[in-house]
């Protein structure tokens, strides 16, 4: 199941690194602009960091065990 998507991604991904090869090869102001693919790999760098911030922070901060409201913290 997971197969089909990851040869869809890496199609995708590629086509859009060949787009930023034909399309604008030209003068660029910075130097990472003159790397092919650099705003595609970056997307989705970043976009994978995201993703587990967000995973680790839900984890760690915002969920709570499923006896969370049942249990007794007074000192009885």
């Amino acid at each position: 199941m997971k197969r089909p998507w990851l040869i869809i991604f890496a199609v995708v991904f590629i086509l859009f690194i060949g787009s930023d090869l034909l399309l604008f090869m030209g003068k660029a102001d910075s130097w990472w602009q003159q790397v092919p693919g650099f705003f595609a790999l970056f997307g989705l760098v970043f976009c994978l960091v995201i993703v587990i911030v967000s995973k680790l922070l839900g984890h760690f901060w915002l969920q709570r065990k499923e006896d969370y409201y049942d249990r007794n913290d007074s000192d009885d």
